[in-house]
């Protein structure tokens, strides 16, 4: 509800000043280009031609034991 009394004359000064002021209007971005640049909002999944693969896994590496070298004498 209003204020009522010396409350509400107050607050209607208030909210009289703030229209005149015109410090709730938004202000505008500015513009550093000239020529629009339309957003890339395209996303697309990926789709290879083929795997991209330095080397298969079989062959590269190995187990435990290959690992294993007899200490030299």
């Amino acid at each position: 509800m209003a204020p009522k009394g010396k409350d509400a004359k107050a607050a209607a000064a208030k909210a009289a000043a703030a229209v005149k002021k015109n410090s709730w209007a938004k202000t505008r971005k500015p513009r550093y280009s000239v020529v629009f640049h339309r957003p890339k909002t395209l996303k697309r999944t990926r789709d290879p031609k083929y795997t991209r693969k330095s080397a298969n896994g079989s062959g590269c590496g190995g187990t435990e034991d290959s690992a294993w070298q007899p200490e030299r004498l």
